[in-house]
C-alpha cells in the first residue's frame, strides 16, 4: 500500500489512526482485515463479510438455479432462431457467474446468515465494468474530461466516493502521477474486479442484454485489460460504506462523487455536511450525476434548481454545468438511455451551525399503503408455506380452497396469478 494513501486511513469507529500489521489493520478498538490488498474497512468488519457472504451466497444459488431452468427450458424451444439467442445469453451469464466465483471465493467459505433485503446486491450496476473499461468510452471519456479540469497544481490527495469498477480512478491515476487516487466503494465485487485490473490482471466477460437489436447483438465476449506496462502506484481501492468513512479529517483536496449524492440513502443537505468533513481547508467536492433525484421519498426528488440550491447554500463557491451522456451505452442493446446530467464543482464549505444528522428516532407511520403492504405479505405467506417442492397448478389450487375458503373455480384462478407473479419476478413488486 502506498504509504501516503496509508496515512491517511483511520478507524471508521473511532476516527483513531489504523496501525498495519500482519496483513490487518488496527486500533485499540477494532480490527480491519485486507481483502485481495483491499482494507475492508467497514464500521462493523465481521458483521459486514457475513451480511455480503449472504447475498453472495443466495446470489449464487439463485442464479445457478435460474439457469438450469432456462437451459432446460431450451432444449424443447421449437424455435431455432429463439434457442438461439437464448443459448448465448446462458453462455455469457455462465462465463460472468464463473468470474464472479473466482473472485468472490472467500465468501462462499462461511455459513451465511440471515439478512434483511437489500436493494444493493453484489450483481447490481454490472454495465459499470464494462463502462469503465472497454476503451474510447464516450461517457467515462466525458467524466475524465471533466474532473481532469479539476486537478490543479495544488491538488494532492483525491477520494472517489461509489468508484464501481474504477475506470474513472484508472484513467485519473495514470494521467495524474504526482497525485494520490483512493477509490471508496461498497459492492466487493467490483472493488475487487478494479483492483485486479488496475494491477494489470485480465478479465473475460460477456455484455449481454435480454433485449438486442438482432441475435448477432445478444451478447459479445470483451477482454477487459489495462494499457499501462508500468504498476500503478498511486492508487488504493477501499472497501467501506458512506458516511462511516475511514479517513482522516481534512485530509482530501479533491472529493468526487460521481452519480453517488442522488443514490446513497442520506438526503443531500446532510451528505454535503458529512462530505465537507473531509475537505481540505481549500478542498473542492465534484459531483456529477442526473440532474433529478430520482429517489423514494418526494420530499429529496430534487430538481436541477433544487440540487444547485442546495449545494449553494453550504458552499461558497459553486460551479455548475449541464450535459447530456448516453448512459452506460451498450452496442448490444436495442434501446439506449440518453441521460440529462449536472456537473457541479463547489469549494469554501460555509461551516453554517446546522442540526448536524437528523438523529430523531426513525417512526414506523402506519399508513394505507403499509397496511397494503401487511396484506399483501401475509398472503403471499398463507400460500407460500404450501410449497415446500415441485407441484402443479391443480395441486397448489386444493391447498388455497382449504386455506382460503375458495371454491373450485376461484382456487383454480388464483393458483394461476401466483404463478404467473413467480414467472415475472413479480412478488415483490
Amino acid at each position: 500500500m502506498n504509504s501516503k494513501i496509508y496515512d491517511l486511513l483511520c478507524c471508521p469507529e473511532t476516527g483513531e489512526q489504523l496501525s498495519l500489521k500482519n496483513n490487518e489493520l488496527s486500533c485499540n478498538e477494532s480490527t480491519y482485515p485486507i481483502l485481495n490488498d483491499i482494507p475492508w474497512l467497514f464500521k462493523n468488519p465481521e458483521q459486514a463479510f457475513l451480511e455480503w457472504a449472504s447475498k453472495i451466497q443466495t446470489y449464487f444459488k439463485l442464479e445457478e438455479s435460474q439457469l438450469n431452468e432456462i437451459y432446460n427450458s431450451n432444449k424443447n424451444e421449437v424455435n431455432a432462431l429463439t434457442a438461439q439467442r437464448v443459448e448465448l445469453i446462458l453462455k455469457a451469464r455462465k462465463t460472468n457467474l464463473e468470474d464472479m466465483y473466482s473472485r468472490l471465493k472467500i465468501f462462499t467459505e462461511v455459513q451465511a446468515i440471515d439478512t434483511v433485503p437489500d436493494t444493493q446486491q453484489i450483481h447490481s450496476y454490472f454495465d459499470l465494468v464494462f463502462r469503465d473499461w472497454i476503451p474510447e468510452n464516450k461517457e467515462l471519456l466525458s467524466y475524465i474530461e471533466y474532473i481532469q479540469g479539476l486537478l490543479t497544481t495544488k491538488v494532492q490527495n483525491v477520494l472517489i466516493l461509489g468508484s464501481g469498477a474504477g475506470g474513472l480512478s484508472y484513467n485519473l491515476a495514470k494521467s495524474n502521477s504526482h497525485v494520490n487516487f483512493v477509490s471508496f466503494e461498497h459492492n466487493p465485487y467490483l472493488s475487487f474486479l478494479s483492483h485486479d485490473l488496475i494491477s494489470g490482471r485480465d478479465a473475460r466477460l460477456y455484455q449481454y442484454t435480454n433485449h438486442p437489436s438482432s441475435i448477432t447483438q445478444t451478447a459479445r465476449e470483451y477482454l477487459l485489460r489495462n494499457d499501462e506496462e508500468s504498476k500503478i502506484v498511486n492508487h488504493q481501492n477501499i472497501l467501506g460504506t458512506f458516511p462511516d468513512l475511514p479517513f482522516r479529517k481534512k485530509s482530501f483536496d479533491l472529493v468526487i462523487a460521481p452519480w453517488f449524492l442522488d443514490i446513497i440513502d442520506f438526503n443531500l443537505s446532510d451528505s454535503l455536511n458529512i462530505i465537507s468533513q473531509f475537505l481540505s481547508s481549500n478542498g473542492t467536492l465534484a459531483f456529477y450525476g442526473p440532474a433529478n433525484f430520482h429517489k423514494k421519498d418526494i420530499f429529496d426528488q430534487y430538481c436541477r434548481e433544487e440540487i444547485i440550491d442546495i449545494f449553494e447554500s453550504k458552499f461558497e463557491i459553486t460551479n455548475t454545468t449541464n450535459g447530456s451522456v448516453s448512459y452506460l451505452y451498450s452496442a448490444q442493446k436495442s434501446q439506449q438511455r440518453i441521460e440529462e446530467i449536472l456537473f457541479t464543482s463547489c469549494s469554501k464549505f460555509k461551516n453554517i451551525p446546522n442540526k448536524g444528522l437528523n438523529v430523531e428516532p426513525k417512526k414506523i407511520i402506519y399508513s394505507a399503503k403499509l397496511d397494503a403492504y401487511k396484506q399483501k405479505i401475509n398472503t403471499f405467506s398463507k400460500i407460500l408455506k404450501h410449497i415446500n417442492s415441485d407441484m402443479t397448478l391443480e395441486e397448489l389450487a386444493k391447498r388455497l380452497e382449504l386455506e382460503f375458503d375458495f371454491n373450485k373455480k376461484e382456487s383454480l384462478h388464483y393458483a394461476g396469478i401466483f404463478y404467473k407473479m413467480i414467472l415475472e419476478g413479480s412478488l415483490d413488486s
